[in-house]
């Protein structure tokens, strides 16, 4: 975790009266602000999500406007957040897709469109969100809309004056991988360069992050020919699909043209989506386990061992293995006030995605030949706040493998330790009460630093580990020399590894790299199936995933290879 030496003139001050401020809203409060003062923060919606419980106490007032001049302006644009009101949307750990579309929800209380008696109205000025009340768009002006609205304004003004430049519809997909390596036709313009542009003028005064970026990234296009409502001479809000309440269309020729970009099968992957974007809303709402993800585990270890080799799917896992879990699902979904008809569908993908992670783990351990091992020790790469949001699922660890007695878990990463404080994690013995009583363990450490900076300089003989496990990793791709080093390590250290990417390529290309190294694979890269189970929707990825509908998702390839 790197220290934070220069937080810009007098923020430091301020900043230090806002925590003084702070101290009657609690210790827990005070801890995470204090952290948020020492080290350089960006896990911006775990903070959020810790910290803005709802219903709330009384609104802060926002932080001075002067820390806008720090050199670390995403920070204490964070800072201003932290310190800003309440409000319903900051349940969230991120912005829901539902209120970037701008026309499926209330933007400040949340309230789904089909239970607004008088309907959804938009913006006035930005046409880009909705309310469902006066009162609801006054408190969102107030909270935050004051500063968004006049940027998108601005975004939408520059979309009218590249009406004619016509861009690059998903018609052509076929052949834009040569278009892409011999671009010369000026006609055309790329979908990406667009997007940046209109990133840039946004993010002019609002600093940039990655949470309000997504209002440019995933703002509602027309399916077929990429275009906003913007680009049109005259603004009118697109058709939707009735099917999926996702996929939209700008005009009659694109209606016409619409199947053959949007299949049954990808309205019925996008209406699950939708619904599993929902339910999640209505969870957070309910303020259900502390907002966090519901974790269901299977509710005793087994005594006998069943390779998930011989489970074909999750559907297969869930009768065999975890019979109880479709009706913890449904009794929780219908217990929440939701009126998506799909509730229970999305709520089963909620409860599913924090189990992609153990059974990937499982399935390492098993394709390394450690299953009949009494104690492990797991060494997840790179842990952020993905690994340690899920890592009450790692019981299952000891009730699925019936062998094992005693799993240490160290999580390495620059974001590790703090995204344990975060969640409040242990380090003491975390197994189930039923595992205690056999006299299981299951216990965990946290380390701010790169893999192979604790390896070399903290890490002793007693923590080498059994496996290491690194989750869509992108090591070829993200600070790749930094990420040599770690493989180095690893593959001295003669373990065996059990690395996930988002895509075949991705995978592909870091096979190669790991072979040129010398690694020895055990797996080679195969589709996992226990990816996770929502999907990563990306219209774009369909260039380089044929087939994929333009969807990704974690771990969604996997391999498994030693030194």
């Amino acid at each position: 975790m790197r220290r934070q030496k220069n937080f810009g003139r007098g923020a430091d001050e301020e900043l230090s009266r806002g925590l003084r401020r702070l101290r009657q809203h609690g210790t827990r409060t005070k801890l995470i602000l204090s952290l948020q003062r020492r080290f350089r923060v960006r896990e911006v919606g775990t903070v959020r999500c810790v910290l803005f419980p709802f219903p709330s106490p009384p609104p802060l007032t926002h932080f001075p406007p002067t820390m806008s001049v720090s050199p670390y302006a995403s920070d204490n644009q964070l800072i201003s957040t932290l310190l800003g009101p309440r409000t319903p949307s900051k349940v969230l750990s991120s912005l829901s897709f539902l209120q970037l579309v701008g026309d499926q929800l209330c933007s400040y209380c949340l309230k789904a469109k089909d239970a607004c008696p008088s309907g959804l109205k938009k913006c006035s000025g930005c046409k880009r969100i909705s309310y469902c009340s006066e009162a609801c768009q006054k408190s969102d002006w107030k909270s935050s809309h004051k500063q968004l609205c006049p940027q998108f304004k601005k975004v939408n003004d520059f979309d009218r004056t590249v009406i004619g430049d016509r861009p690059l519809s998903l018609l052509e997909f076929a052949n834009v991988q040569v278009f892409i390596i011999s671009i010369s036709d000026s006609s055309f313009e790329l979908y990406g360069t667009r997007q940046e542009m209109r990133i840039q003028i946004f993010f002019q005064v609002t600093p940039q992050n990655k949470d309000t970026r997504k209002y440019i990234d995933e703002q509602a296009t027309c399916q077929v020919c990429n275009r906003t409502p913007f680009q049109k001479p005259e603004y009118h809000p697109f058709e939707i699909c009735s099917g999926c309440n996702y996929v939209r269309w700008c005009s009659d020729e694109c209606k016409e043209n619409l199947s053959s970009v949007h299949s049954p099968k990808h309205c019925a992957v996008l209406r699950l989506y939708v619904a599993y974007n929902r339910i999640s809303i209505d969870y957070a709402l309910s303020g259900q386990n502390g907002r966090k993800r519901p974790m269901f585990q299977t509710p005793n270890p087994r005594d006998s061992y069943i390779p998930l080799s011989e489970i074909a799917d999750w559907n297969d896992y869930h009768c065999r293995i975890f019979p109880e879990f479709r009706s913890k699902c449904e009794a929780t979904a219908k217990g929440l006030e939701t009126s998506d008809p799909a509730s229970v569908e999305g709520f089963e993908m909620m409860a599913m995605e924090p189990a992609c992670i153990v059974l990937t783990v499982i399935a390492a351990i098993e394709a390394s030949g450690l299953t009949t091992r009494e104690s492990l020790r797991i060494h997840f790469v790179g842990a952020s706040s993905r690994e340690l949001s899920g890592h009450g699922m790692m019981e299952e660890l000891l009730h699925y493998l019936p062998c094992l007695k005693n799993v240490h878990i160290t999580y390495v990463g620059p974001q590790a330790h703090l995204c344990a404080v975060l969640f409040s994690l242990s380090d003491g013995n975390l197994a189930c009460e039923k595992c205690q009583a056999k006299d299981f363990s299951r216990t965990a450490s946290y380390h701010g630093s790169e893999y192979h900076t604790f390896m070399t300089r903290v890490a002793g003989p007693e923590d080498k580990p059994d496996l290491v496990i690194a989750l869509n990793s992108g090591f070829t791709e993200v600070i790749p020399e930094s990420w040599r080093l770690t493989v180095q390590n690893i593959l001295r250290q003669g373990v065996p590894a059990a690395f996930t990417s988002y895509s075949d390529v991705e995978a592909r290309q870091e096979l190669g790299v790991l072979r040129d190294m010398g690694a020895k694979f055990l797996v080679e890269p195969r589709e996992n199936k226990w990816r996770g189970v929502v999907p990563i929707v990306n219209k774009i990825a369909e260039l380089f995933s044929p087939g994929s509908m333009g969807m990704g998702y974690d771990s969604n390839w996997w391999y498994v290879f030693r030194g």
